[in-house]
């Protein structure tokens, strides 16, 4: 797909990535992807009944410039 995770963290309720990704990818195709792929790992690893839905169906999005200092 052609994205670098540069960083990650998360909390009980929410996850936060920070994601290189070429311009010709919609962030919405990203987060799809990602939420996709997660959500067939997560099932597979974990057979015991799980939540009906892992991920809630909206997310919310910061550009950064390529400038950007980030500080980890």
């Amino acid at each position: 797909m052609g994205f670098k995770l540069i960083e990650f963290n998360g909390e009980s309720d929410h996850v936060h990535l920070l994601v290189e990704y070429p311009p010709r990818l919609s962030i919405s195709t990203l987060v799809n992807h990602l939420k996709g792929v997660s959500s067939r790992m997560y099932r597979k690893q974990f057979q015991s009944p799980h939540p009906e839905h892992l991920w809630s169906p909206s997310y919310g999005s910061l550009l950064l410039p390529r400038s950007t200092r980030v500080k980890f």
